[in-house]
């Protein structure tokens, strides 16, 4: 079987909202007992792999491709909700705005 990745789009790390972000995260993880993550918006999740380590290859340069043509995007969260899912339990559903159409 083939591996899967997921297209996050993060924050700079060394922006300051990037470090309110991962703040916010860390403190409500540890209150509620779960694991902390880094802030991201997932674009696509569970995308197959084929081709073993070329595939890999292949799918992180034309990701890092495409990272360095695009232009920061601003985001904005309409809802947020939790699940019981650990990858899930923090679920914010972002505008969708004419750059990420």
């Amino acid at each position: 079987p083939g591996s899967s990745v997921s297209l996050w789009l993060m924050p700079s790390e060394g922006d300051a909202e990037y470090a309110k972000l991962q703040d916010l995260i860390n403190r409500h993880s540890a209150r509620l007992g779960m694991p902390s993550f880094a802030p991201h918006a997932t674009l696509l999740g569970g995308v197959q792999l084929q081709g073993g380590q070329e595939g890999w290859k292949d799918v992180l340069y034309a990701c890092y491709k495409l990272a360095s043509e695009l232009e920061p995007l601003e985001m904005t969260c309409k809802d947020a909700a939790g699940f019981p899912k650990w990858n899930q339990c923090l679920l914010c559903t972002m505008e969708l705005t004419e750059e990420l159409k």
